[in-house]
C-alpha cells in the first residue's frame, strides 16, 4: 500500500498535456499584439474589455487579459 502523501503528490504533478497547454498559453501571452483595423494599424485592446474582443474568441480574450494586466501594473506603479 502506498503512503497517503505519495498519492497526493502524484495527483498534484502536472500531466504532459497540461505542460504543453501551459507552454502554448505562455507563447500566446508573450507574442506582440496582432489586432489591426481595416487599414492595418495595430490597435490596443481596451482594459475594460469589449464584445468585439469576445467575438474574436481566444485571441480577443488573450489580448484583453494582456491589456488588463498592463493597466493594473501601471496602476500599481502609480501607488508607489
Amino acid at each position: 500500500m502506498d503512503h497517503p502523501n505519495e498519492n497526493t503528490d502524484k495527483r498534484k504533478m502536472p500531466t504532459e498535456d497540461q505542460l504543453i497547454t501551459s507552454d502554448m498559453l505562455r507563447a500566446f501571452y508573450d507574442r506582440p499584439s496582432q489586432l489591426t483595423d481595416d487599414k492595418g494599424n495595430i490597435i490596443e485592446a481596451p482594459h475594460e474589455g469589449s464584445l468585439g474582443l469576445l467575438a474574436l474568441g481566444h485571441v480577443g480574450l488573450i489580448e484583453w487579459r494582456k491589456s488588463k494586466r498592463k493597466y493594473l501594473e501601471g496602476k500599481n506603479q502609480d501607488k508607489k
